[in-house]
């Protein structure tokens, strides 16, 4: 019988543990949360982008075009047809 009571005062010694361990990891991802909400609302400074050089997209553009209509690109070709 004294095994017994051991083995639920161990248990219960354990579950009270774990509960603890469980609380606090709750805790501190809550306050880590609240942490980085209130940085998010802090304006954020973004690099500037460049704008896009239209020209050359288009030429990009037209190339893909071209090779898509060739049937891929070159190599694509000369695998294909066993050739280099």
């Amino acid at each position: 019988m004294e095994l017994l009571r051991q083995a639920v005062v161990i248990m219960a010694l354990g579950m009270a543990v774990v509960f603890a361990f469980l609380a606090i990891v709750i805790l501190g991802v809550n306050v880590t949360a609240r942490i980085v909400r209130r940085r998010e609302g802090a304006p954020r400074e973004e690099p500037p982008r460049a704008a896009p050089d239209d020209r050359r997209l288009q030429r990009v553009a037209a190339i893909a075009a071209a090779l898509h209509a060739a049937g891929g690109a070159p190599s694509e070709r000369s695998e294909a047809s066993g050739t280099r």
